[in-house]
C-alpha cells in the first residue's frame, strides 16, 4: 500500500521566504490576527474553570498562565489539524476517480490552506508538543496509510463533522473579534467538507478489509475521547498542585465526565447520520460510546 509523507513533524520548519511573500498576497483577504503579541483568547468559562474551587483560589498570575497555555494548546492543535488537512486533500486529489471529485478535493485543500494561515497568524511560537500528542499522531498515521474510502468516513464524516461543533464552540466563547471571524470562516468551510463526506460515504460499498480497518481506527479514536480532558487535567494538576483527591474534585466541578459523554454521543450521531450502522453497532457492543469514569483519567495522570 502506498503511503504519503504528511510532514506533521517538520513542515512548519521548512520555509522559503519568496513563496511566503506570494502566499501573503494571495491570502490578504482572510481574517487574521491584528496583534502579534500573545493574548488570552478564551476565558475561564470556556473550560468551565470558573466552577473549579482550586482555580478560583489560585493567584491571578497562575490563572492567566493556565488560560494562556490552554489557548496556545487549542491553537497549536488546530494548526496541526489544518496542516494534516492539506495532506489529506492532496492524497484525495491523487486518488480521485472522477474529474469532479478531483476538483472538489482541490477546493477543499485550498480552504484547508487558508485555515492554516489564519490559525498560524495567532501563534507567536509553535512548540514540540505535537510530537507527543496521541490524537495528532493518530491523524498523521491514518492519512499516511488508510485507503480512500476509509478516509472519507474517518476524516470527512467523523472528524470534520466533529470539527464543526468544536470550532463553533470556540468561536462562540472567543474573546477576540478577529479570531472569532476566522473560526466562523473555518466552520462554514468544514460544513461543506463534512456534507460531501455524507454524500460520498456508503458503508455497504466498503470491502471487508476496509470495513475492518475503519472499525479498528474508529475504535482507536473513540478510546482517546473516552478518557476525558487529558490536556486540561494535566495542566491543572501541575499548575494548581492537585493531589489525587483534589484532582477528582476538579474533574467533578468542571463536569468532565458529562462533557466527555456528550462528545461521544455526538460522534455516534455523526456515524449514524452517515449510515455507518455496522460500525455503530460494534462500538456500542464494546461500549466505546461510553465515557470512562474520572478515575481512569486520574490513573493515567499518575
Amino acid at each position: 500500500m502506498k503511503t504519503y509523507n504528511v510532514l506533521m513533524d517538520s513542515l512548519h520548519l521548512n520555509r522559503r521566504p519568496i513563496l511566503t511573500n506570494l502566499l501573503t498576497k494571495k491570502e490578504s483577504h482572510l481574517p487574521k490576527s491584528q496583534n502579534s503579541e500573545a493574548r488570552i483568547f478564551w476565558g475561564a468559562e470556556s473550560y468551565k474553570l470558573e466552577r473549579s474551587t482550586a482555580f478560583l483560589m489560585a493567584s491571578h498570575e497562575v490563572q492567566q498562565r493556565i488560560l494562556g497555555q490552554l489557548g496556545q494548546n487549542r491553537l497549536e492543535e488546530a494548526y496541526h489539524i489544518e496542516k494534516a488537512g492539506i495532506a489529506f486533500g492532496a492524497k484525495m486529489i491523487l486518488e480521485s476517480e472522477t474529474f469532479e471529485e478531483r476538483k472538489l478535493y482541490a477546493h477543499f485543500t485550498g480552504e484547508e490552506s487558508e485555515h492554516l494561515s489564519m490559525i498560524e497568524s495567532y501563534l507567536t511560537y509553535i512548540s514540540d508538543d505535537h510530537l507527543n500528542n496521541s490524537f495528532l499522531l493518530f491523524l498523521e498515521e491514518i492519512i499516511k496509510t488508510a485507503p480512500k474510502n476509509v478516509l472519507v468516513f474517518l476524516i470527512q464524516v467523523i472528524l470534520e463533522g466533529w470539527g464543526i461543533e468544536h470550532y463553533s464552540e470556540l468561536a462562540k466563547t472567543c474573546k477576540a473579534s478577529d479570531l472569532k471571524a476566522a473560526l466562523k470562516k473555518i466552520v462554514q468551510d468544514e460544513a461543506g467538507h463534512h456534507g460531501s463526506g455524507l454524500v460520498l460515504f456508503k458503508e455497504e460499498a466498503l470491502s471487508e478489509d476496509e470495513l475492518r480497518l475503519a472499525n479498528t481506527l474508529f475504535q482507536s479514536f473513540l478510546s482517546m475521547v473516552q478518557i476525558g480532558p487529558y490536556t486540561l487535567a494535566k495542566l491543572a494538576q501541575e499548575e494548581l498542585n492537585l493531589g489525587e483527591v483534589e484532582l477528582s474534585l476538579f474533574l467533578d466541578e468542571i463536569d468532565a465526565h458529562s462533557d466527555t459523554q456528550k462528545k461521544l454521543n455526538s460522534l455516534k450521531s455523526l456515524a449514524l447520520r452517515a449510515g455507518a450502522i455496522h460500525s455503530v453497532k460494534l462500538m456500542e457492543e464494546a461500549k466505546f460510546f461510553t465515557a470512562l469514569p474520572n478515575e481512569a483519567l486520574i490513573q493515567l495522570l499518575k
